[in-house]
């Protein structure tokens, strides 16, 4: 269990995702093999050897789906095309293999880099306890950067500028995920969109009929004018998606709601301040803000409406 380089393996049977890493492979306790040596690769061990149930007995995982999977493809590959210089200290995992459940689940087996650092989670809740003077010398001392609030900022700014100026791939023209499915995103009931958009005029007019549920003078509505440009949108600002490792390095290690959006579903991610990252990121974007007084009210109705409100 001592490689250089390991794996992680995202699936539907593990709902508790661990918050710290350690190098090398994450081995499940029923694992009675033999040792897996250094000479091994994670790819060629994971490309070629393994079938899904002996990633079953293997390895321990994180959830995961399909779509997900050409998410984090898509933006693996746009930043291995970045400039040296402008993606330094930005990573996305790397994904060897996906695996399709046999018994037909929606569900897939992500074997993707292994990651070795703490969450942005982790990480706070350390200096939080150092604040409170419960932790006399926080978990993160070992690490060779100086971590502060300014610090992940700065990381956190970097990252979603890049993310956000990805190139969208041509054959993407509708509003989605990679093959125009559903929209995951905090507008939405339970994050996911009630149905297909086969372009964006068709979402703002959705969005337009939602918000103006119930508005007895439909003058008065307040609407949006979405942008026509489509963009790399990650929208889960949950701090478990950021880890740091200990050269400082920021991954981002979940992309569920990661879709090709106009800017303005940027710009309501980070205005929802559900979350600490939504504060960090707040202002520092330079995201359109005139579409978010409709969108508010579009998510309201989303949340607690049934799914063919706005459906003509």
């Amino acid at each position: 269990m001592d490689t250089d380089r390991g794996a992680l393996v995202s699936c539907p049977y593990q709902k508790k995702r661990p918050t710290a890493f350690t190098h090398g492979l994450f081995l499940s306790p029923k694992y009675k093999g033999p040792q897996i040596r250094k000479t091994i690769s994670p790819q060629t061990l994971f490309a070629n050897s393994l079938t899904l149930q002996e990633v079953r007995d293997l390895i321990k995982y994180k959830y995961g789906l399909q779509k997900e999977a050409q998410m984090q493809k898509y933006a693996f590959e746009a930043l291995q095309q970045t400039p040296d210089e402008h993606r330094r200290g930005f990573c996305i995992p790397e994904i060897y293999r996906v695996m399709v459940d046999e018994e037909g689940s929606a569900y897939t087996y992500i074997i993707m880099e292994y990651v070795c650092g703490k969450t942005l989670g982790a990480l706070m809740d350390d200096d939080l306890h150092k604040e409170l003077g419960l932790l006399t010398e926080p978990e993160n001392s070992h690490l060779g950067v100086p971590f502060s609030r300014s610090y992940y900022e700065d990381k956190l700014e970097k990252a979603f500028k890049l993310l956000l100026s990805f190139p969208v791939p041509e054959t993407v023209t509708a509003p989605g995920r990679w093959d125009g499915g559903h929209i995951k995103h905090p507008l939405f009931r339970e994050f996911d969109a009630p149905i297909r958009y086969e372009s964006i005029e068709m979402l703002e007019k959705h969005i337009n009929a939602v918000a103006a549920h119930r508005v007895r003078d439909q003058d008065s509505a307040l609407t949006v004018k979405l942008e026509r440009k489509l963009h790399f949108v990650c929208s889960d600002l949950y701090e478990g998606n950021f880890m740091f490792t200990d050269a400082g390095d920021l991954y981002i290690i979940d992309f569920e709601q990661a879709n090709f959006l106009p800017l303005s579903f940027m710009s309501f991610a980070v205005d929802t301040r559900m979350r600490a990252v939504c504060y960090m990121l707040y202002g520092k974007l330079d995201l359109p803000q005139e579409n978010l007084p409709a969108m508010r009210k579009a998510q309201y109705w989303f949340s607690i409406a049934g799914w063919q409100l706005g459906r003509s």
